[in-house]
Formats: C-alpha cells, structure tokens, sequence
C-alpha cells in the first residue's frame, strides 16, 4: 500500500509541516515503534540505521527536520529493504520536539521508543524487555545505565552506572510508583534510554515541546511523575554519542545559560501551585538542580562565575517555603538539595532545607 495513501486516508494525519514521505507499509500489528528524528545527519546516521535495521519486527519512523544535505537519501538508501518504515520530510522546526510528535501520533507499536539519530542500539532486539514490561503493565521501562561513545571510544558513564546499579542490583526491578525510589528522577533524561507505552503517553496528553531544545529535559520528569510500573532493566542497550556543540557538552556560555531558562520553565509547569505536579515540588526541584549543576565542571573560572550568578537569580525566582515543605523530599535528599545550592551560594534557601531536615 502507497504509504502517502495511507497517512490521508487511514490515519488521516498528513499535517502541514509534513511535507513528503517514503517507505514501505505492511498492515500487521506491531509491538514497538522506533521513532528517529534527524538533522543534518548523513555523516553519522548509517551507523545508527544499519543497527536499527536489524530490529526486523519493529516499525521505524525516520522523521527529518529539513536536513541540507544527504540524511534522507541516505537513510532511504539503508531502510531499502524492511518491511515497515517511512522516511518523513519536515519542513525546518530546529528541536526534535515536532519530529517527536508527530512520530507518536502515526505510530502502531503497543511501544514507542524515541531513539536520537546519533546514537546507536547495542542489542539485537528488546522483545525479552517488553515481554517483562508486558506481564508487570509497565507503563515506562528504563533501558540500563549510559554507554557513551566519543570518536570511536566507548566508555561508561559511572554516576549513572552507580546509580542504576543502586537502584537495580539484579536483572530487573519494578516500582509501582516513581515515589518508591525517588533517586529515579537523577537519572540522565537522555531519550533513547526510554521505552513508553504509547497508550499511556496518549491518555495522559504527554508531548514533548515543540519549540526549545533540550525538551526531553522536561518530558521526562513528567512521564516519570505520572507513570505507573517503571521498569528499571539492568543492562545498557544503547550507546549516545558525545557531540562537543550539543547543550549539554558544549563549553559555550551562551548554551549553558540555557539551561537555567529550562529550569525555570520546568519548574513552572510542573511545580505550579494548580498543576497536576504541585505536590512534585521538591523532586523537581532536586532534578532541576542537578541539571543546572552539570556546567559548573566544563566552564572557566570567569565563565563559572557568570554562570553561579545568573543560576542564583533563577533560583532565587523559583525557590520558596513551598518546595521545603514537599512530602515527595526525603532526609537525603534535602541534604543533596543543601549541597547544591549552597555550589550557587543561595544560603537563603539552603537554610530553609536544612531546617527542615533537623525538625
């Protein structure tokens, strides 16, 4: 079946900022719909592609955001061959947010998986995952601690590994609620870690923003607020690869300002007194500071500088009575909590949490 065809008729989603669209469309019921936006990858994209070729099953959606050069051609040239993909051409949005989207709303998979360009799937298949998450009705599972590969060289990232083995001493672990082990939400946000539940993702409105980068970084503390049975499975199925210009890794004070904006965005819409999250304050807080503290090792003593007094304004802004009191903040991570503001010289505030901590 043309899948052009497909997409007006049966789906009845051809957005306007969907241009064109290639591939091969078979009719059965899927359990996993891989979902990969693109820009500007043609140097990096085949590697990714040839790996997830091999999830032979799996529908995978290539949504490109009006790439300049050979990403489509080339990502066409590898996918020749599966039996249920497409190739999407977008017109230029510059966030992954709206390839995201729009990838959730045409995918069939009873899973979906939003898998970076650049990063590249270790295991042949995730059926043994998804048959567990299955029989436990997991709504998130969460695929092992970062495997990191930079210029050829693969190396594990050990706060992470730490954490994750912390959290998940055997093969798997399941908690009903994230609450039951808030050191979840310290985990990396990093999207291709995650497998949703398209049905959950649907039900509960979850989206990803359309039009900043970083987004995962505040679709993923929400999806884990509201998620039922999170899956933790003890083995790293996908290796990212460092990019020196990404928000995260780049040395640019101007990047690292960022941040600090999507903090205080996230913070608003999560903790907002009359949201659905108000009583998620503390951890939200908790993620949002370690998210902000990740520039402080990668910036210059001047830059650093900067950096400590534009946080404390923020901080300042969104900091209150109101986060101290939060039920969801346990002895530890109150502590947690004064250490790092105490980094971005808010003493203020660290004292507020350390009253708390000794009531």
């Amino acid at each position: 079946m043309d899948l052009s065809n497909f997409l007006s008729n049966e789906r009845n989603i051809w957005p306007p900022f969907l241009i064109d669209v290639d591939g091969k469309y078979t009719s059965r019921e899927v359990q996993l719909t891989i979902v990969i936006p693109t820009f500007n990858a043609a140097n990096f994209i085949s590697e990714t592609l040839t790996r997830v070729k091999g999830f032979a099953t799996a529908e995978i959606l290539i949504l490109d955001d009006g790439s300049t050069d050979d990403t489509i051609r080339v990502s066409k040239i590898i996918m020749n061959g599966h039996q249920n993909y497409g190739v999407f051409r977008l017109t230029h949005k510059g966030s992954p947010g709206q390839a995201r989207n729009l990838g959730l709303q045409l995918a069939r998979g009873k899973w979906v998986w939003f898998l970076d360009c650049d990063d590249v799937p270790i295991v042949n298949n995730v059926d043994n995952v998804l048959e567990v998450a299955g029989e436990l009705q997991s709504t998130v599972c969460i695929l092992g601690y970062l495997v990191r590969y930079d210029q050829g060289v693969v190396w594990g990232d050990s706060f992470d590994k730490n954490l994750f083995t912390k959290l998940c001493p055997s093969s798997y672990a399941i908690f009903s609620r994230w609450v039951l082990a808030p050191e979840i939400v310290r985990l990396s946000p990093h999207p291709s870690r995650n497998i949703y539940s398209r049905e959950f993702l649907i039900s509960r409105g979850l989206v990803f923003d359309v039009d900043e980068n970083f987004e995962d970084g505040s679709f993923w503390p929400k999806a884990l607020f509201l998620a039922d049975n999170i899956l933790l499975w003890n083995w790293p199925t996908t290796m990212y690869r460092v990019r020196n210009n990404s928000v995260t890794y780049s040395r640019e004070l101007g990047r690292k300002l960022f941040l600090l904006t999507q903090f205080e965005k996230i913070f608003t819409e999560i903790g907002f007194r009359d949201s659905p999250f108000k009583n998620l304050w503390g951890a939200t807080y908790l993620y949002g500071l370690e998210m902000i503290s990740w520039p402080l090792s990668t910036l210059d003593s001047t830059m650093r500088a900067v950096y400590r007094k534009e946080a404390r304004k923020v901080l300042d802004s969104v900091g209150g009575k109101w986060f101290v009191n939060s039920p969801t903040l346990n002895r530890k991570d109150r502590i947690t909590i004064v250490k790092a503001l105490l980094r971005f010289n808010c003493k203020r505030l660290a004292l507020l949490c350390l009253i708390r901590v000794f009531r």
